[in-house]
């Protein structure tokens, strides 16, 4: 099933959140990256039927909706940021019903289909323990499971790493890479990180906008001659970093991309057009990478250092 966004618009209180986006979204894994309200969750939330837009419209051809609405929704899957489980039921109970509400009949069927997906995502659908007491990652792969159900051609993940121990977090992307090859995959995170290998394609919002699209090279050599590595004593950073870090920056300062302390010297990576020889600090150029590129378009890279 293909999926195409024309002019997309949600508006809310008169405010555009999602400001008409218009992608088609390809095969394979697509990253969906934004800072906190540039309305990522209101666009999956569009996509995957489950809020209206103001205008625009959304094909899933060769469906066609509403008229194939109750089609469209058997061949997606979606995981929401935000998603309820039935804490009194065990795992496989609420995979059972949630299979029964997506059509897999009889009742034996789905029971069948949500032990087969528990298996999927790495849980034993014997397992009695009831989703209380489940672990966050335990959770969250309940929640993807039940995206899984009917084996959807559209897949719509929203941050499903979020909140992860770093091994919850490898086991929830180990997944989604497992699952890359069999439709079309659409990843939202705030984690640059885990789309640099997983995904072909990245979408950057930003302010409700569609800023950027392309691969993650693509992305990365938006920064191209502006990524600086700087080497600077961990006095000099703690004058320095209240005004480049600043959530209301100058222009004319950096955009600090990562810092990293090192015995009595402090590594900046910043983004910048040009660098000027400053006292004590060494200053290379670095490649750019996604991290980079995502910066550059939705923070600005900055035009000299101070």
């Amino acid at each position: 099933m293909e999926l195409l966004a024309e002019d997309l618009l949600k508006v809310y209180r008169r405010r555009p959140v999602v400001d008409h986006l218009s992608f088609e979204l390809k095969p394979g894994v697509t990253g969906l990256l934004g800072r906190n309200g540039a309305g990522k969750s209101t666009l999956l939330k569009m996509l995957a039927t489950v809020l209206p837009p103001t205008g625009g419209q959304i094909r899933y051809s060769p469906l066609e909706s509403p008229r194939d609405l109750s089609a469209i929704r058997h061949r997606l899957g979606y995981l929401p940021q935000l998603f309820g489980l039935y804490d009194h039921q065990t795992g496989h109970e609420f995979l059972t019903y949630a299979c029964a509400l997506k059509g897999v009949a009889p009742w034996r069927a789905a029971r069948d289909e949500a032990a087969r997906l528990m298996e999927v995502v790495g849980l034993n659908p014997g397992l009695p323990t009831r989703l209380g007491r489940y672990s966050g990652g335990m959770r969250q792969r309940v929640g993807l499971a039940q995206s899984l159900i009917n084996q959807p051609e559209l897949l719509i993940l929203d941050e499903p790493s979020a909140g992860l121990d770093p091994e919850e977090r490898t086991r929830i992307l180990s997944l989604v890479s497992l699952l890359a090859g069999k439709g079309r995959l659409l990843l939202s995170t705030h984690v640059v990180a885990d789309l640099e290998q997983l995904a072909d394609h990245v979408l950057i919002l930003h302010e409700g906008r569609l800023t950027a699209s392309g691969s993650p090279a693509e992305i990365a050599g938006r920064a191209a001659g502006r990524v600086h590595l700087l080497t600077m004593p961990v006095g000099l950073w703690a004058q320095i970093a209240p005004a480049w870090t600043a959530r209301q920056r100058d222009p004319g300062a950096p955009v600090v991309a990562n810092v990293q302390v090192v015995g009595d010297n402090v590594r900046v990576r910043v983004l910048a057009e040009t660098i000027p020889s400053l006292p004590e600090v060494e200053a290379i150029t670095g490649e750019p990478d996604l991290a980079d590129g995502y910066l550059t378009l939705t923070a600005g890279g900055g035009s000299a250092l101070p």
